[in-house]
């Protein structure tokens, strides 16, 4: 048996930790801080304990693959992409430490910020992850079709979600019939007795006298 062989378990463990720290937990994280402020007024620490989950699953992702993994694979593009989100994902912690209280000047700055932090560990994730199962096919010669439909089905799936919870009070409005809608105002073709009396008075129609 080789040694590429003998680490074979190795990267599966290591994408398996990578697939579930930014496909699942940090997506999530993200959805529960946007999402659920309506539903539990827990959903800070929610969205904290989510991504702290992901933060370990991502260090011990990385901190396997530099112990385990051959030298000359760190010079490659995925471990390169990995490096930095990864950086990102350990200095995400920092701001979320330091959040100034709404209403602050520098909110919309720190607000700014973090998200576009957030948003960038996760597409750059998601995007390295199908640069690892390319290294997994190269290295093993296996098929890896499947893998790839079934990840980018699960991207979809999350993506589409985040979507139609953005877009769901939208939706939800749509069935919604205003109050003025309810009761329009009846017009007539024809004055009544009344209006004719103060017109006749100098009192525009309609009024009430």
């Amino acid at each position: 048996m080789d040694e590429n062989a003998k680490l074979k378990p190795t990267y599966l463990a290591h994408g398996s930790l990578m697939f579930l720290a930014f496909g699942v937990c940090f997506p999530f994280g993200i959805i529960a801080v946007r999402f659920l402020r309506n539903v539990t007024r827990h959903y800070v620490w929610l969205h904290i304990a989510i991504q702290a989950l992901g933060f370990i699953l991502a260090t011990i992702g990385v901190i396997l693959a530099y112990a385990r993994f051959p030298s000359d694979s760190i010079n490659l593009m995925h471990s390169r992409i990995g490096a930095a989100v990864v950086a990102l994902v350990w200095l995400q912690p920092i701001p979320a430490l330091f959040r100034p209280k709404k209403g602050s000047p520098v909110r919309p700055f720190w607000f700014v910020v973090h998200w576009l932090c957030g948003v960038g560990v996760i597409v750059l994730g998601w995007v390295n992850i199908f640069f690892g199962i390319d290294i997994y096919k190269a290295i093993f010669g296996t098929k890896a079709n499947n893998i790839y439909i079934l990840y980018s089905v699960w991207i979809s799936v999350v993506g589409i979600a985040y979507l139609f919870l953005d877009r769901l009070p939208y939706i939800r409005d749509q069935a919604r019939v205003e109050s003025s809608e309810l009761k329009p105002a009846r017009a007539t073709a024809f004055p009544s007795v009344t209006d004719e009396k103060n017109v006749s008075r100098g009192v525009p129609a309609g009024s009430v006298v």
